[in-house]
C-alpha cells in the first residue's frame, strides 16, 4: 500500500494563518491543489491568486473528486462545516490540536485530523521540517495515507489519538503562553 502524494489532490477550507503556511508547502512537495474556499472572501481570493489557486465562493460549489479536504478552520467551525461533506467519498481532515476526530462523525467516510504543532503567524517564515506533526485517522488506511501526506510536509510526524494531542496543546498553550 502506497499513496503517491504526487499525485494527491487537495482542496483547503479557510485562508487564515494556517492556510497561509501550509498552501505554500503543500505546492512545494508537488501535491495539486484543486481549490481554496473561505468565507472571508477578500483573504481567500488573496491567498488563492498568490499561489495560482482556483476560488470558490460558495462551498457546494467545492469539487468533491479530491483526495482530501482540509479544514484549516477554526475549532468552532470545523462542525458547522461537515454536514457539507455528507456525499463526499475522499477524507475530511480537520487541523485543530483540540478539537476530537469525533467533531467530524457526521461525515460517514473517511476522516482524520492532521495538527501542526505549531503557531502560525503572518509573515513569520517557518521551518516546515522541524515542526512536529500529528495525525490521526478514523481508520488504519486513512490514518497511513495523512502520515504520508504529514511526512511531505515534516521530517517529524507522529500519529496521536485526540486525547493526547489536546493534552500536547493544552501543554504547549501553558508554557508558550498561546
Amino acid at each position: 500500500f502506497r499513496l503517491k502524494t504526487s499525485c494527491m489532490k487537495i482542496s483547503i477550507v479557510g485562508s487564515g494563518n494556517l492556510a497561509s503556511h501550509i498552501i505554500p508547502r503543500l505546492v512545494e512537495k508537488g501535491i495539486k491543489i484543486q481549490q481554496l474556499f473561505s468565507r472571508n472572501h477578500s483573504t481567500g481570493k488573496s491567498l488563492a491568486k498568490k499561489h495560482k489557486l482556483a476560488f470558490i465562493k460558495d462551498i457546494s460549489l467545492l469539487d468533491l473528486n479530491t483526495d482530501v479536504v482540509l479544514l484549516c478552520v477554526s475549532d468552532s467551525s470545523i462542525i458547522e462545516l461537515v454536514p457539507h461533506f455528507k456525499n463526499y467519498k475522499g477524507i475530511l481532515v480537520h487541523t485543530s490540536g483540540t478539537a476530537p476526530i469525533s467533531d467530524l462523525n457526521k461525515h460517514k467516510g473517511n476522516n482524520g485530523v492532521l495538527y501542526p504543532l505549531q503557531t502560525f503567524s503572518p509573515k513569520v517564515k517557518v521551518d516546515w521540517n522541524e515542526i512536529p506533526v500529528f495525525v490521526e485517522g478514523n481508520n488504519e488506511i486513512t490514518e497511513r495515507k495523512l502520515l504520508q501526506l504529514a511526512k511531505k510536509l515534516s521530517k517529524k510526524t507522529y500519529q496521536l489519538k485526540s486525547k493526547q494531542r489536546k493534552e500536547l496543546h493544552l501543554q504547549r498553550s501553558i508554557v508558550t503562553g498561546k
